[in-house]
């Protein structure tokens, strides 16, 4: 299996307190991110705490985004730190443009929002949030640390956790030699991709 050929899927947990009928709007929303994450991750991997929270929220299994490429030249980039499928995942179109809303700017100014990320890759999508921590030198269960302190402390209403550095450890799968267990293979024996999706899960 070529990493560069796996369609990643988009985890999206939406963790809601609502009641047993369902009937009324979740009074918190997070969209809880693992970058790179792919479809089978969670049935191939140990994520005990990932399968946990399944059973929480809703769980999107496969997500169909557009190419995560991120343009450095041309209008794109002149707007946009990071790549497509974030503006779009934020704005609700593919007509991106400056002056499109976020969906962290809709919300109600009586209502709390909040982002932790470990890169500075996602600034152009961070404009908004009341609080946003976008910190590269940020480990994985640093970023959750520090989600769970904020949600804690302020109750946000909206709330996204992006989880950066298993999509970059799955990019080094594409140096693999053939001697390695997981030369085309990001699941093989030894894949730094496993142990990274391992610790988030």
């Amino acid at each position: 299996m070529n990493f560069n050929i796996i369609k990643s899927s988009l985890f999206i947990l939406l963790l809601g307190v609502i009641n047993s009928a369902m009937a009324k709007a979740p009074k918190h929303v997070i969209l809880f991110m693992i970058d790179g994450l792919h479809w089978q991750a969670p049935e191939k991997v140990n994520m005990p705490n990932y399968k946990a929270l399944i059973e929480q929220g809703t769980y999107i299994e496969k997500s169909y985004v557009l190419l995560p490429h991120h343009p450095t030249i041309g209008d794109y980039s002149e707007f946009n730190s990071c790549s497509f499928p974030n503006p779009v995942l934020h704005s609700g179109t593919v007509f991106i443009k400056p002056e499109n809303k976020l969906l962290q700017e809709t919300l109600p100014a009586n209502l709390t929002t909040a982002f932790v990320v470990n890169t500075a890759a996602y600034r152009s999508v961070s404009r908004g949030f009341d609080t946003s921590i976008m910190n590269g030198k940020l480990s994985d269960a640093q970023v959750v640390e520090n989600a769970i302190n904020i949600f804690d402390q302020q109750q946000p209403s909206f709330m996204r956790v992006h989880l950066q550095s298993p999509g970059e450890l799955g990019r080094s799968v594409n140096s693999a030699t053939p001697e390695q267990d997981f030369y085309e293979n990001v699941f093989g024996k030894g894949s730094p991709y496993v142990e990274g999706i391992e610790k988030c899960g």
